[in-house]
């Protein structure tokens, strides 16, 4: 799949406010050990603790309101990252049917 700049830029404004703007910090234990710098994203850090509710949520917030109850029953990380959002009131869990 290829993506456009445009494309992963719109994905990041759409995402923004829902997940942890989390940090890349340089491992030193990493670094000297492989003898080049090597940098961490601490993608461990958002509210589902993994990466992937920036993917999760990016195609969520695309989807209808009878596609968001779908994706409910189809993607268990959905469920974890509603329940995220619902915790900080931007999402109505569990929908109604």
């Amino acid at each position: 799949m290829s993506l456009t700049f445009t494309e992963i830029q719109s994905a990041a404004d759409r995402i923004k406010s829902g997940v942890v703007r989390t940090p890349c910090l340089e491992s030193e234990a990493l670094s000297r050990r492989l003898g080049t710098s090597v940098v961490v994203k601490y993608e461990n850090l958002q509210h589902t603790g993994t990466f992937k509710a920036r993917g999760a949520l990016s195609r969520l917030l695309l989807l209808s309101e009878e596609g968001k109850h779908e994706a409910l029953l189809l993607c268990p990380l959905a469920i974890t990252l509603m329940a995220s959002l619902a915790r900080q009131g931007r999402w109505v869990f569990p929908p109604p049917l």
